[in-house]
């Protein structure tokens, strides 16, 4: 099934798609305005630093209670909820006037991000249960390159419109936008879901020990997170400043090189999607990381680099997405939510910890090429190291590699 095909023959898939993307492009659009609204009103180095982390961390934080939440009450109930409290919590930033207001911008900004992390838990707890196979690998693949999408689009636009517009124009717009999306989940027929009547600490603890005796989830974890490792911002923006400059602006060299990472990651799917398989994952995964040693030696020229980042982008939403779906298709229906939402604290963790080792490095003066060569040597290692425990952890044999596993 294409991605076309799946959209045009499932109506609940293509109206949980189109709330995606409206969502991520408010979500981009807030990001863009909250910072220019900080540092208008004088807020330093340590508080930007403080609300940066507050996007991520109720993935970190929340994960266990919103997973368990997620499979206590119905998608019907829920995510409405979650929607209303991100419109709220947008439209109450427009309280911010001052630096004196930064602790109440800091709440507000915490629980738009929990309802924000809750509500995509939810949705990828949905999918599972109506989709399956190559639907559910699409639709998991739709996920990933929408978010590829507005988080070029969303950061551009998100830009132009604070800057011509201003702060609370753009707070407007993003309430508005989580309003049409509100509508449309109301208007979409979500299947109807039994919830459990039993008490949240019961389930949080049963989820908890759930995911702890099954070693193949655990594995599965363990190999999804390796692409949170490809969160290149500060390469990228140290790459900008020390070799690009005198190619082009440095704000437009960023943009361009991101740009053609989100394209690629967008692509990708079309050419590798039908071809990976459990069988092959572990090779794809070390192309990855050969595509990313490519690209750390074409890194230092701007137009090499560009090329450089056209492979290296091209197996990430297939490496997301395929490995999101081994995960869901193994869960128990009932520790859906639970299970998602424990991935998806530990792939935020992971991310934030390589984001700040990579920083760590490039600060002690490692070249940005050699960052790069890093990550994709981790992922040459976390390919190696799939082909040696799927075995052991998924109980099933591996046999000889074979060119015809690609087909």
């Amino acid at each position: 099934m294409t991605h076309l095909s799946l959209l045009k023959s499932n109506p609940l898939v293509r109206n949980l798609s189109l709330i995606q993307l409206i969502n991520y492009f408010a979500l981009m659009f807030t990001q863009v305005a909250l910072f220019t609204l900080m540092a208008q009103n004088g807020i330093g180095a340590l508080g930007l630093s403080l609300a940066a982390a507050l996007f991520w961390a109720p993935s970190i934080l929340l994960s266990p209670l919103s997973g368990t939440l997620i499979d206590r009450f119905s998608s019907k109930k829920l995510l409405p909820f979650l929607l209303l409290v991100e419109i709220l919590a947008t439209l109450l930033f427009l309280a911010f006037t001052a630096k004196e207001d930064f602790g109440m911008l800091l709440a507000l900004l915490f629980l738009r991000s929990a309802a924000g992390t809750t509500y995509y838990t939810a949705t990828m707890s949905l999918l599972p249960k109506i989709l399956e196979g190559d639907s559910l690998q699409r639709a998991n693949e739709l996920h990933s390159m929408i978010y590829s999408v507005c988080l070029t689009l969303g950061m551009a636009l998100g830009g132009i419109v604070v800057h011509s517009l201003g702060v609370k124009s753009a707070f407007l717009i993003d309430a508005s936008l989580y309003l049409i999306a509100l509508m449309i989940l109301i208007a979409t027929p979500l299947p109807r879901e039994e919830s459990p009547n039993e008490p949240i600490l019961a389930m949080l603890q049963d989820g908890f020990f759930y995911l702890f005796s099954q070693k193949s989830l655990l594995f599965i974890m363990a190999i999804h997170a390796v692409v949170a490792t490809t969160l290149f911002d500060a390469i990228v923006t140290l790459l900008a400043k020390n070799h690009y400059h005198q190619t082009l602006a440095i704000p437009l060299a960023i943009g361009f090189i991101n740009a053609a990472r989100a394209f690629s990651a967008m692509v990708g799917p079309f050419i590798f999607g039908r071809i990976i398989s459990e069988k092959n994952l572990g090779w794809m995964l070390a192309l990855e990381g050969v595509l990313l040693i490519f690209w750390a030696f074409l890194a230092r020229e701007f137009y090499a680099s560009i090329l450089g980042v056209l492979g290296a982008g091209i197996l990430i939403t297939t490496l997301w997405s395929y490995t999101m779906t081994m995960l869901q298709k193994r869960i128990e229906k009932r520790y859906y939510g639970r299970v998602v939402a424990y991935n998806d604290m530990f792939f935020t963790l992971i991310a934030v910890l390589s984001s700040l080792l990579i920083g760590y490095l490039l600060e002690l003066g490692m070249e940005e090429r050699w960052g790069i060569a890093l990550i994709g040597g981790f992922f040459i290692l976390i390919g190696v190291a799939y082909a040696k425990g799927r075995e052991r952890f998924l109980g099933e044999k591996i046999g000889d590699f074979n060119f015809k596993d690609f087909r």
